[in-house]
């Protein structure tokens, strides 16, 4: 049977890209008693998005917490107004700037609750988390609408956990400034958290991954930016004003004059065996 996947009806389009509408328009230059070890980097990450530098210096937004600043003896010796194509202490300002807005999104990730991957790029929504580990949300028809953060999988005679994980990558080559895409990732561990071996995992990943068609993916991505918005149209990281770093919640959208026929996909993916319904995916298939 030949099946028509194209149609002739215009079709809204919502990526995953987010304008990141407020970057604080001056780098602080900090100066430290004595180099970053590797492990005290490690520890400071967690609460302060910051550039090490080679002579005992720092590159950031915004002063660091109380804590580190004592602990580190920092002092904060200039403030430098970056712009692109400039560079800030030898650094290419989009270079430096792409790396202070994906470390405070991170950090905005950590403060919500979310753990970070343990070999991975971005941070994961743990076990019991939320309640039933359900993320409510407002889809893009304006209906209140939940996804699985958080559940289990039959993987041949084994079961296995898996985890919503949100990665941030800042681009400043697609327009004309700065933005977070957001791309999703699935954490695979087994039912007690461990870790298992990457060919484990990739198998289990596309187990999940292909049962997932666009409006799934859309989905969590929606929730995924209503939770760390407090479900505002922003998310904003830092308390003063000046230093703030706002990313808009509301993917950027456009349409096509061509669409496609999806329910089309799904009938010749289920004559494939390829995926089950959604029902099945967030329900009967979960533990």
């Amino acid at each position: 049977m030949v099946y028509s996947v194209i149609t002739n009806e215009e079709e809204k389009l919502i990526s995953n890209v987010f304008p990141i509408i407020h970057i604080p328009k001056l780098v602080r230059h900090f100066k430290l008693s004595n180099p970053i070890s590797h492990s005290e980097s490690s520890y400071f990450r967690e609460y302060w998005a910051f550039r090490n530098l080679e002579n005992k210096g720092a590159l950031a937004f915004t002063k660091p917490p109380e804590s580190i600043a004592q602990h580190a003896k920092i002092e904060e010796v200039k403030r430098i107004k970056w712009q692109h194509g400039s560079k800030v202490e030898g650094i290419l300002a989009e270079h430096l700037i792409s790396e202070l807005l994906a470390k405070s999104i991170d950090i905005h990730c950590r403060i919500k609750g979310l753990m970070r991957e343990p070999k991975g790029h971005g941070y994961y929504f743990p076990l019991a988390f939320l309640p039933k580990n359900k993320m409510l949300f407002t889809g893009y028809l304006g209906k209140k609408n939940s996804v699985l953060v958080c559940g289990q999988r039959r993987f041949g005679d084994s079961i296995f956990r898996y985890h919503l994980a949100p990665c941030f990558r800042i681009r400043y080559d697609l327009f004309s400034g700065f933005i977070a895409q957001l791309l999703l990732r699935i954490h695979i561990t087994d039912t007690m958290g461990n870790s298992l071996e990457r060919r484990s995992i990739v198998a289990r990943r596309k187990r999940i991954g292909r049962s997932w068609w666009n409006k799934e993916w859309l989905n969590r991505q929606l929730a995924v930016m209503s939770f760390l918005s407090n479900e505002q149209n922003e998310i904003i990281i830092g308390e003063d004003p000046d230093d703030q770093v706002v990313v808009k919640s509301i993917p950027l959208e456009g349409s096509v004059s061509r669409g496609i026929n999806e329910n089309i996909l799904k009938t010749i993916g289920a004559q494939q065996g390829l995926m089950k319904s959604v029902e099945q995916s967030d329900g009967a298939e979960d533990m």
